[in-house]
């Protein structure tokens, strides 16, 4: 009775075309000088990655799950088809790492979209590479897009994350490496940030309040670098004895209005249409956050002169009452998550 075979050829011949798929059926894990090359000897002329490709001493090929295929041709392909093999042997070392190729310069909203789009079409493995490329590279090509960069795209990988595990342990590790960064000092405010916008993305806020507490213990002076990252997650845990150790209303309100007449020049210059009203409403929320803070940090003598001021610059009946009840120690809901 014959030995059942990990893999079963058909038992005399097979066209060459087939020799051609099953090359590109399965992956070379093995040597394949013997098969393609007879006596042993590699062709002249040949690229330095086919050469590496069939320069290895084991003598069989490995199927998808590892296991050896037996006796995989009977017959050696002709001249012809053992070079073409060659070729594709040439390609395979690039196939199996490089699925996919970043267009140079890459259209970064495309490339988002694209991932999306592998999400959707639950090529996981792939959206979760792109992911990490994304967060890795963007910034180089385009610093504009630093805070898409840590909103957008980390909320998408999350979403990638509900369905495919291995993104939220990608992402968590991703994490945990910008937080250990933070505390031997590295680059403290960038990789605060970006651990702030992964435990934000992660829903894990008690991730940045724990931080800031550490860094508040053991390294005051980075603890005030990074205040206004940390400040929305302390307020989301009421923090506020500890945010009183760290807020500067004048810096914070003077911050607040440059960033809104920069944002609002922007709109004018680019004649973009005002995204929903965004820039208003970071203003308005900000803005009733530090009044709230003052009150409940007792600087209510700061806090009543923060809405004239505040008043000149956006003068909407909504902001307005907003910030009447945050003198009373009102917080805003979060926003805009």
């Amino acid at each position: 009775m014959a030995t059942k075979r990990a893999f079963s050829a058909p038992a005399k011949t097979l066209t060459e075309q087939k020799y051609v798929s099953y090359i590109l059926k399965y992956s070379l894990e093995e040597n394949l000088r013997e098969w393609l090359c007879p006596n042993n000897k590699l062709p002249n002329g040949l690229p330095a990655r086919a050469r590496l490709a069939l320069s290895l001493d084991k003598r069989t090929l490995s199927d998808r799950s590892g296991e050896p295929i037996k006796q995989f041709f009977k017959h050696r392909p002709s001249r012809s088809s053992r070079y073409l093999i060659v070729f594709l042997v040439l390609l395979l070392p690039l196939s199996a790492y490089v699925e996919w190729a970043v267009r140079e310069p890459p259209d970064l909203h495309k490339f988002l979209q694209k991932t999306r789009e592998d999400r959707y079409a639950k090529r996981y493995d792939l959206a979760l590479k792109k992911h990490i490329w994304f967060h890795q590279n963007a910034l180089k090509y385009d610093p504009d897009f630093y805070g898409v960069r840590l909103s957008f795209a980390l909320h998408d990988w999350f979403d990638l994350s509900k369905v495919y595990p291995p993104a939220l342990l990608k992402l968590q590790e991703i994490r945990n490496r910008a937080g250990n960064n933070v505390r031997n000092g590295i680059n403290i405010k960038n990789f605060f940030q970006d651990y702030q916008a992964i435990n934000l993305a992660l829903k894990e806020r008690e991730q940045t309040v724990s931080l800031f507490k550490w860094l508040d213990s053991n390294q005051p002076s980075a603890a005030k670098e990074v205040y206004s990252i940390a400040q929305p997650s302390l307020v989301n845990a009421h923090e506020y004895h500890l945010c009183g150790k760290y807020i500067d209303s004048l810096v914070e309100y003077n911050h607040l209005v440059k960033t809104f007449r920069t944002s609002k020049a922007f709109e004018k210059e680019r004649n973009k249409p005002k995204l929903d009203g965004f820039t208003d409403k970071n203003f308005a929320n900000k803005a009733s956050v530090l009044v709230a803070l003052l009150v409940h940090t007792k600087q209510d003598q700061k806090a009543q002169q923060v809405p004239e001021k505040a008043r000149q610059e956006f003068d909407n009946k909504e902001f307005w009452q907003s910030l009447q009840r945050a003198l009373q120690g009102q917080l805003p809901e979060p926003w805009p998550y």
